[in-house]
């Protein structure tokens, strides 16, 4: 209605001439440099504390702290969905374990332990292949 008042000449200003008149404030920058520092620095400040209490929570309330290397898992084989059997070694003797929902049963102490091989010594899925099939292992063919 004012654009139709200025052309009738009456000598009010249209919203043209409004728009123009009032102090237009520059917008601010998209990324402003400190802006963007202290988001990053927010972000590290998060993260840094996440990563202490992650830390205290892991060293502070470890359970069984008192009890470590009496129980031992020196290994175990699934039997089924839920079963499994476990050869723990407590103290010095081994104890072969039935775990399932439920129950956890002994089935036999042994009376020798079992020596088991380092981690570096035990044969990788290539020898043990070769040894099944009866033939030499690969390093160790002659030709």
């Amino acid at each position: 209605m004012r654009t139709s008042i200025t052309v009738l000449g009456l000598g009010l200003p249209g919203r043209a001439a409004w728009a123009a008149s009032a102090p237009s404030a520059a917008p601010p920058p998209a990324l402003d440099t400190g802006h963007v520092l202290s988001v990053l620095l927010g972000l590290l400040a998060v993260l840094a504390i996440i990563a202490v209490l992650a830390w205290a929570l892991r060293h502070l309330f470890r359970v069984g702290v008192g009890a470590e290397g009496l129980v031992r898992v020196l290994g175990s084989t699934s039997l089924g969905a839920r079963e499994r059997v476990v050869l723990l070694q407590v103290g010095g003797e081994q104890v072969l374990v039935g775990v399932a929902p439920g129950r956890v049963q002994t089935l036999h102490v042994l009376d020798e332990p079992v020596t088991l091989p380092a981690p570096g010594e035990a044969p990788g899925f290539q020898a043990q292949l070769a040894r099944f099939l009866g033939r030499p292992p690969v390093g160790e063919r002659s030709e």
